[in-house]
C-alpha cells in the first residue's frame, strides 16, 4: 500500500481489517487497495466498513430460511462486484445502506442459539497498578448479537444466520 502511495493511516486501517489477516481473492482485493490509494481523501475510519461490505456482497453466500429450521444458501448478493467506475460517495452510500439493513436484524426470531460446551473465558493482566480484564462470553441470541453489534459499532449482527444454523467457523 505504501508503494501505491497510501497514507500510514490508510495502511493501519487496512491492517486492522479482515485484509490484515487474510488476502484470499487477492486479485479483487488489490483493486480495492488501488481504489484506496486513488482516493486519498477517504477517511481511513471508513476502510474497515468498506472492506466488510465488499466481502459480504461479493463472497458471502446469502442464507435464506425456507421454513423454520430449513435453510438454503444462495449465491452472494453481487458475485461480480468490481471496483471499476466506483466513486467514494456512491460506495459509502452503499455501505451505509447495508449497515442499515443489518439493523433490521432486530426483527429476527428471538430463538436461542445452541450453547457451546464452555462458559466463557476471563483473562486478567496487570499493567502497573491497574488490572485489565477481558471477558469472552458466548452470544446466545439475535438480540445478544444486535446489542454487541451496536456496542462495537460493527456488523457482527450479520453472523445471525450462521449462528442460527449452528455454524462455528467462517465459511462453514
Amino acid at each position: 500500500m505504501k508503494a501505491l502511495g497510501c497514507s500510514d493511516a490508510a495502511v493501519d486501517a487496512v491492517a486492522g481489517s479482515r485484509l490484515g489477516r487474510s488476502l484470499v481473492n487477492e486479485d479483487f482485493w488489490f483493486t480495492v487497495l488501488r481504489f484506496f490509494a486513488n482516493n486519498p481523501m477517504l477517511d481511513p475510519r471508513q476502510i474497515g466498513p468498506i472492506v466488510d461490505y465488499l466481502q459480504n456482497q461479493r463472497f458471502e453466500p446469502v442464507e435464506v430460511e425456507i421454513e423454520p429450521g430449513n435453510w438454503r444458501s444462495d449465491p452472494p448478493a453481487q458475485p461480480s462486484l468490481s471496483m471499476n467506475g466506483r466513486t467514494v460517495d456512491t460506495l459509502l452510500k452503499q455501505v451505509d445502506a447495508w449497515h442499515q439493513s443489518l439493523g433490521k436484524l432486530r426483527n429476527l426470531p428471538s430463538g436461542q442459539y445452541e450453547k457451546a460446551p464452555f462458559d466463557g473465558i476471563v483473562i486478567e493482566k496487570r499493567r502497573g497498578d491497574k488490572i485489565e480484564r477481558w471477558v469472552i462470553r458466548q452470544l446466545l441470541s439475535a438480540k445478544d448479537l444486535q446489542v454487541e453489534s451496536d456496542d462495537l459499532r460493527h456488523c457482527v449482527a450479520s453472523y445471525h444466520w450462521s449462528c442460527a444454523r449452528g455454524y462455528t467457523q467462517p465459511g462453514q
